[in-house]
């Protein structure tokens, strides 16, 4: 309720839930949890993180957090998954299946690539790293940038 209320005082348009990210079950157990404890909140939006690499894990998790009947905040994804391609060329393949579903979907109020480059993430979850940074330091877009301003 403090955070409601500081939203107020500073006119916040929306509030999000925390995001929830890895096992799909545990997620929305926690979510239903959060929410039960929070009955009255003002809570306009949910937030999911993804690490997934294909267009049908990504489906399976917008499925589950849609039953919580507000609008869905994708604030993170990229391919992040051991074993699969995360190079540069892996993530524009995935980029290319994705966010065309994303920018249709009803669901997804709100979506943003993990843009970090190979070697920049602080708590690696895959060897390589993943290699999904959009933009280099002196602003140059990547080649995976130029494919995400195309699709947006």
């Amino acid at each position: 309720r403090q955070v409601q209320a500081q939203a107020d005082v500073h006119e916040v348009q929306k509030l999000v839930s925390p995001a929830m990210t890895g096992d799909i079950g545990l997620g929305t157990a926690w979510m239903r949890s959060f929410l039960g404890a929070c009955q009255g909140c003002r809570i306009d939006a949910i937030a999911i993180h993804s690490y997934y690499c294909d267009l049908a894990d990504i489906q399976r998790l917008v499925d589950a957090y849609r039953g919580f009947g507000k609008p869905i905040w994708l604030t993170e994804f990229a391919c992040a998954v051991q074993g699969r391609d995360v190079s540069m060329q892996g993530q524009i393949r995935f980029m290319k299946e994705v966010v065309p579903w994303l920018e249709q979907e009803s669901s997804i109020e709100k979506c943003a690539w993990f843009s970090s480059f190979s070697g920049q993430w602080s708590y690696p979850i895959t060897s390589p790293d993943p290699d999904a940074g959009l933009v280099y330091p002196d602003g140059r877009l990547s080649e995976l940038g130029q494919v995400y301003l195309s699709l947006t």
